[in-house]
């Protein structure tokens, strides 16, 4: 009887075996030719073309795209009126070749958003023309955003990479961007915003590698406030022509830059450094950039309530009024020239001045709480 038992586990041991083997290389076979042809339409459903100017609709073809579709090129042609809202994730709208629309686009949380070759323009339902927030991430690449009612583009609590991009006329924030975290790549043009052109506030970081933004006819053309932050490694940063100041950081504000800085022709301010915040160039590329503060109706720079500023290698401060005026804060020179303005440098208020080989001064004024050191000092 044991040897019978014995001889029927192996039996139903083998038999076991056998199923298996049979099961695994049923699971190997390829799909049901009807199978992979639904998978082939749903691939086909994932990109379509909307032509707005033969009645098409961009938030029709998003909602009617099936839901397990998870990568969607939508191709647009024409002008388009109407206000976009994405909320899924593999979202991109891209011009073909170049498309307007009137109107905005908000996505709300959705990853892996898209925005390339359009023209935004004339938006007054959302409060940018372009908008990310909560969680989103996005990119926008080769876009024109034109006279929106409120801002042009807002990012909030959400990430951003941005290429190519001119915001012009905004009603009030050219680029607003409230805790987010942004690359900003190629050429980023921000001009004649009623109020600030850029702002970055809430702790907002950003990285350009070699950006050239450029920021023109706002009240201020870039502010970094509310511990923020901006690395700029190549490329240029410009500002001009704005009424108040080329470029402000405030409340612990942070720019860390190599490179190319020009804050010139600003009718009060060219920089502002406020409230515990720092400007200073690379260590190992002060050589290699170039920092500009010329002609602005007031001050080249103004630093005050315990900031710091530092001003290396390529600086020019010439033109102003007040080339440099330091207030309860700290600077220091590395090979800069300041020179040729009515007031050069200013230390008051128990202001810090190192002067390190290469500068400088044409002229200096210091108060009796003003400290020094270095291979200048004050007269």
């Amino acid at each position: 009887m044991a040897r019978n038992i014995a001889v029927d586990t192996v039996a139903m041991g083998m038999t076991l075996l056998m199923f298996f083997a049979v099961s695994i290389g049923e699971a190997q076979e390829p799909l049901p030719i009807d199978l992979q042809k639904d998978m082939s339409a749903e691939q086909e459903k994932s990109h379509r073309t909307v032509d707005c100017d033969r009645g098409r609709s961009i938030n029709t073809s998003l909602r009617r795209l099936p839901p397990l579709v998870f990568d969607v090129k939508i191709k647009v042609r024409g002008t388009c009126e109407e206000n976009i809202v994405i909320t899924r994730d593999g979202v991109a709208l891209e011009g073909d070749p170049t498309a307007t629309l009137v109107g905005g686009i908000r996505v709300v949380g959705a990853d892996r958003v898209t925005i390339t070759n359009l023209t935004v323009t004339d938006n007054t339902e959302f409060e940018g023309a372009i908008e990310a927030v909560e969680g989103a991430s996005i990119r926008v690449i080769n876009v024109d955003i034109e006279n929106p009612s409120s801002r042009g583009l807002r990012v909030r609590d959400s990430v951003a990479e941005i290429q190519d991009l001119s915001i012009a006329n905004a009603s009030t924030v050219g680029f607003l961007a409230r805790g987010a975290r942004l690359t900003l790549e190629g050429e980023i043009d921000v001009t004649d915003s009623t109020e600030s052109n850029i702002v970055l506030t809430d702790g907002t970081s950003v990285f350009s590698k070699e950006g050239n933004i450029t920021s023109s006819g706002g009240e201020i053309g870039m502010i970094i406030q509310g511990s923020s932050s901006f690395e700029g490694v190549f490329g240029s940063y410009t500002a001009t022509a704005n009424t108040f100041a080329g470029l402000l950081v405030a409340t612990q504000g942070v720019l860390v830059y190599g490179f190319d800085l020009d804050l010139s022709g600003n009718s009060n301010f060219g920089l502002w450094v406020d409230e515990a915040s720092s400007v200073s160039p690379f260590a190992n590329l002060q050589e290699l950039s170039t920092t500009t503060l010329n002609n602005n109706g007031l001050a080249g720079a103004f630093v005050q309530r315990g900031s710091t500023l530092e001003l290396a290698g390529n600086t020019t401060v010439s033109g102003n009024p007040f080339g440099v005026f330091v207030e309860e804060s700290g600077l220091k020179t590395v090979g800069a020239d300041i020179s040729g303005n009515v007031s050069d440098l200013t230390l008051s208020f128990a202001a810090r001045a190192t002067f390190e080989a290469g500068t400088t001064i044409g002229t200096m004024t210091c108060d009796t709480t003003a400290v020094t050191r270095g291979v200048l000092a004050c007269p």
